[in-house]
């Protein structure tokens, strides 16, 4: 009996190992085969167009090692490995066929159809068809371009992980989002950045800069440039649909554009219509004047401020006496909406529960206080300086002499006054770092 239960359970085991053993790496034709022993190790050398396959995966190489009880080839001098549509290139390749696993050193590429995977080193599995790729990495396909020091790709879903001075870039835009990491997904072209992230526009006398996103020895464009859009939060993602782009930004978000700073705790950035959203606690800075609200958008036309429209709890703040900042006037209301013409202000409007107060000048010295109360105020502006004001539907304003004014200015301050000197500052980015240009 028990020799009959030892048979029945060496049947089991050995049938349980042919079923998930690996196929075995046929050798299809080689010019020479040498025998050898290395190191204990019985080899056995392939010289000359030589040509091996596992199941649907074929190589060719001019020469190859075989590790005769291992399963496994040391191949070099033009290494081809194909599968289905995908071909993976590299100088030299040890294929360990008990894993199907390729590693491939001093250079390798993977190819599938409209997709290129280039790379220092890295290895790929035939099965799961996933490369981690190291080292100078460039993947371009037909809606991305990726550049990164370390790469996870999965060839099927076309997913990729890039980690490392990451750099992503839609083939339909020009704009740049830079990263730590940055997870990209194919089918939904979503891809999310977290560590540092920077989305940054270029200007570029090109309509794409593909030109640069397959060879890491190229050298990069001098036409090439940063516009004046930089964008930096602790999360981004970005969505793309045809030919259309947005990004969400949250946590410490900044913005520069042009003369356009502004702060926030989320933001969205709508490439193609041109409009920036921003909400929980927005700050935007504009030459000398600062404007905050519960939510503000930003409207931009051909690459140029055009409007700014703030709500809910909006109030700017302006001041032109550098010798003493807290004589600063001030607008409030439920909305506030500032029309731009060459990029400066030149109409601000408040409109419902609007407040202002202003503090005058006679001949360049202090004149008092004014405060204001209307269904809404409008400023036309000229050189940044209130040339008109119209009231509509005036309580009858408040005058304050300058002897009351004087070293007492923030009595006079409108209720939700916030004044915040945390400027984002502008920075430079050296693109050379994220192509792999380095």
């Amino acid at each position: 009996m028990y020799k009959f239960l030892f048979l029945v359970i060496s049947n089991i085991c050995f049938i349980f190992f042919i079923t998930n053993a690996a196929e075995p790496i046929v050798i299809d034709y080689a010019d020479e085969l040498i025998g050898e022993t290395s190191s204990g190790a019985s080899t056995r050398r392939l010289v000359g167009n030589v040509q091996l396959h596992q199941g649907d995966v074929r190589a060719t190489c001019g020469s190859a090692v075989q590790y005769m009880f291992l399963n496994k080839f040391q191949m070099s001098q033009n290494v081809v490995i194909r599968q289905n549509t995908l071909t993976l290139k590299a100088p030299l390749v040890v294929y360990d066929g008990n894993i199907y696993l390729a590693e491939a050193e001093n250079g390798v590429t993977v190819s599938d159809n409209n997709m290129t995977l280039k790379a220092s080193r890295g290895n790929f599995s035939t099965k799961t068809q996933v490369a981690n790729f190291i080292g100078k990495v460039v993947l371009v396909d037909d809606s991305v371009s990726i550049f990164c020091d370390t790469i996870t790709h999965n060839c099927l879903t076309r997913d990729s992980k890039a980690i490392g001075s990451a750099l992503i870039k839609s083939k339909l835009t020009n704009a740049f989002l830079i990263a730590d990491s940055i997870f990209n997904f194919h089918e939904t072209n979503y891809s999310i950045a977290y560590g540092n992230p920077v989305l940054c526009q270029i200007d570029t006398n090109k309509s794409t800069v593909d030109d640069i996103s397959i060879d890491s020895n190229q050298v990069l464009d001098n036409n090439l440039k940063f516009d004046t859009l930089t964008i930096r939060a602790d999360t981004m993602e970005a969505f793309r649909a045809g030919d259309d782009e947005f990004y969400h930004f949250r946590g410490n978000v900044e913005i520069i554009k042009g003369e356009i700073s502004a702060k926030c705790g989320e933001g969205y950035y709508y490439k193609i219509r041109q409009y920036f959203v921003l909400r929980n606690n927005p700050v935007i800075w504009h030459d000398n004047m600062q404007l905050h609200a519960d939510s503000i958008t930003i409207f931009t036309a051909e690459n140029t401020l055009r409007r700014i429209h703030s709500l809910k709890n909006a109030l700017s703040i302006t001041w032109n006496d550098t010798n003493n900042l807290s004589r600063k006037n001030q607008l409030y209301g439920n909305e506030i909406d500032i029309l731009f013409s060459n990029s400066s202000p030149d109409i601000i409007s408040s409109n419902g529960d609007a407040k202002s107060i202003y503090f005058l000048e006679t001949d360049g010295a202090p004149d008092g206080v004014i405060k204001n109360s209307a269904e809404k105020i409008i400023i036309k502006l000229l050189d940044s300086q209130a040339e008109n004001i119209t009231l509509v539907n005036q309580i009858p304003g408040e005058y304050t002499p300058e002897p009351l004014v004087l070293e007492d200015e923030q009595k006079f301050f409108l209720s939700g006054y916030k004044f915040y000197d945390n400027k984002p500052k502008k920075f430079e980015i050296s693109l050379d770092k994220y192509l792999n240009l380095r």
